[in-house]
């Protein structure tokens, strides 16, 4: 997955996970881009304030084949 695949999925609120089901990846209602481990609630944003660097790898988000309701994060 590319950066610009993994924002228009958040965009259109697609379910995009991180390494495994536990880690989801989302956009906010105020835009902001955020990874959540559910089973703790641990929460960082994807994006660095350089808007280069990420806190995740992108060899490793894909895409869940049935939507789940992530609306409890946003």
């Amino acid at each position: 997955m590319t950066k610009k695949e993994l924002i228009k999925a958040m965009d259109e609120g697609k379910t995009v996970h991180w390494h495994n089901k536990g880690y989801i990846c989302y956009r906010t209602k105020c835009g902001e881009y955020l990874k959540t481990f559910r089973p703790n609630s641990h929460t960082i944003g994807i994006f660095h304030k350089d808007g280069i660097g990420m806190n995740i790898t992108l060899k490793d988000c894909f895409i869940a084949e049935k939507p789940e309701f992530i609306a409890e994060l946003i």
